[in-house]
């Protein structure tokens, strides 16, 4: 999707935002819904189970025993603490997320001095190099503590702000540290909800557990741009706004080290399947 970000530059300055919005709509709608024809909701009912685990075993009938998939129900996720401490942190990474790429073209045009092209090309590198995080975030919470990577997130997205706010950024090239650093750490967050999700809770009620989480950092998602404008708006720039995002994404350094460790997620979840 990165080069279209170049190519919505172009468009817009030849027609307009508006119908490069319109046009957008137009192509999810009806891309979307065919999309979700496709869509399944379990792999069990094909004979399948998830992360490759093995098939269900049969009863000498012929009939397949149900296994019940390991986890806490919705009540009882409701009732950790580390629940409400992950949809803190997802909530505070999505609103610095959601406010630098909203006010990303626009920042590097106003406050840095590059061309709208130009910032384009920035945007573009930023989610060209958010693969790597993508690919990188699930490889590491797979091997190492999950606590560390989101910490690791959070403060990689910190610093590239901070970059921005200490050092003269004016070419393109200039940029290149500030997008290394925020498109992996933005690249992280995307397979986070699912496996940190998978991790604290089991996947007995994982869809209803990744609704939730994902209503808290839509509504975040939706605040940190709209806040971003007012604070710009106000002062004629955004360095205060950035300061602010920089403080958040520091906030979430401690948040995320609180959590319990997967040791004790695993015992919590292994109790709760003893006890049915």
């Amino acid at each position: 999707g990165s080069p279209i970000v170049i190519l919505n530059s172009q468009i817009e300055e030849a027609y307009g935002w508006r119908v490069v919005l319109l046009g957008y709509g137009a192509l999810i709608l009806v891309s979307v819904t065919l999309l979700s024809m496709l869509v399944r909701d379990r792999p069990e009912p094909y004979g399948l189970r998830p992360d490759g685990d093995p098939l269900e075993e049969e009863h000498p009938t012929g009939s397949s025993r149900r296994r019940t998939d390991a986890g806490l129900t919705l009540r009882a996720v409701l009732r950790t603490k580390e629940f409400w401490l992950f949809t803190s942190y997802l909530s505070g990474t999505f609103a610095v997320n959601s406010a630098i790429q909203g006010h990303m073209i626009p920042y590097f045009q106003q406050d840095i001095g590059l061309t709208a092209a130009r910032a384009a090309v920035v945007m573009s590198i930023v989610f060209i190099i958010s693969g790597i995080g993508r690919i990188g975030g699930g490889y590491l919470l797979d091997r190492t503590d999950y606590r560390v990577v989101l910490a690791v997130v959070a403060a990689m997205m910190g610093f590239s702000l901070l970059y921005l706010q200490l050092v003269s950024v004016r070419t393109v090239s200039a940029t290149l540290p500030f997008a290394l650093m925020f498109g992996v750490s933005f690249g992280c967050l995307v397979p986070m909800r699912g496996a940190v999700g998978s991790i604290m809770f089991g996947t007995r009620a994982i869809g209803g557990v990744l609704g939730l989480l994902q209503g808290g950092s839509i509504a975040a998602g939706v605040i940190g741009p709209m806040v971003m404008g007012l604070i710009f708006d106000l002062h004629g720039n955004y360095s205060a706004a950035i300061w602010g995002l920089i403080v958040i994404s520091a906030l979430m350094v401690p948040l995320s080290l609180a959590m319990a460790s997967p040791a004790e997620l695993a015992k919590r979840i292994g109790q709760q399947r003893i006890r049915e």
